[in-house]
């Protein structure tokens, strides 16, 4: 299924979406069973703010034809996602874990559950069926990464890149582990320019006391076009209001 023309197809396929303030993009809330919280779809949260996000139950799952957001407006998607591997759910905050200092609202919300690892587990979230003209040219995917417990991390990896990941302490603000080495620490680390329909995410533990690897939520945004591309945008559209006036 593609995108539904009235949130975000002729945005998107004329490149003026990408010329606007706001971001096309895709986000998936992992919940903890006990104390998670559903984000209602007006609420705005992520290090790329956006509403309408998607809100996924359950140490292991599938959800279908997820919702978008294009500045406040929601269309289906068809994209998929699965996860699996994870034991648990946890919590950065409310499960005897207290490292969630994001005052409250829909950020605090959204770094509050997450799926959890033991010692030795991998988590998997594969993503399937995300449409042109993304899938060719490229989109971005935020990884958020805050446990109950600062210090502790494992290596995320999507297709040929894999980054160190390390919970900060108490953060009030999104901040980006660059994934370097151990001493790097955020809320969420950032692949840049993943291309093709599809992707998995893996998140293997390896660092901390005990070790551990969450994973908050996912985020697919557009990437914003080279400046050539942009003018080239605003070009088509001044030609085609120059031609209407003739």
């Amino acid at each position: 299924m593609k995108f539904t023309k009235v949130a975000l197809s002729l945005l998107c396929s004329t490149g003026l979406a990408s010329a606007a303030t706001n971001l096309v993009s895709v986000g998936l809330n992992f919940q903890d069973d006990v104390v998670g919280v559903a984000l209602p779809a007006g609420t705005v949260a992520g290090a790329v703010p956006q509403a309408n996000w998607n809100n996924a139950t359950g140490a292991t799952g599938v959800l279908s034809n997820l919702t978008a957001d294009f500045s406040g407006l929601a269309a289906p998607t068809g994209i998929g996602v699965s996860w699996s591997g994870s034991p648990n759910t946890w919590a950065s905050t409310g499960r005897g874990e207290e490292n969630n200092g994001f005052a409250p609202g829909g950020d605090r919300d959204l770094m509050t559950g997450y799926i959890d690892t033991n010692d030795v587990s991998v988590t998997t979230v594969s993503v399937t069926g995300i449409p042109a003209p993304y899938a060719t040219n490229g989109y971005d995917v935020y990884v958020y990464i805050l446990g109950g417990v600062a210090g502790r991390g494992g290596a995320y990896n999507i297709g040929s890149v894999t980054y160190q990941g390390d919970s900060v302490t108490n953060p009030s603000a999104h901040s980006l582990d660059p994934g370097v080495d151990h001493a790097d620490v955020g809320t969420y680390m950032l692949f840049s320019n993943v291309v093709g329909s599809s992707f998995t995410l893996t998140a293997t533990p390896n660092f901390g006391t005990p070790f551990r690897a969450p994973i908050n939520a996912i985020q697919i945004v557009e990437r914003i076009p080279e400046p050539a591309a942009m003018s080239l945008a605003g070009l088509v559209a001044g030609l085609a209001l120059w031609r209407r006036r003739r």
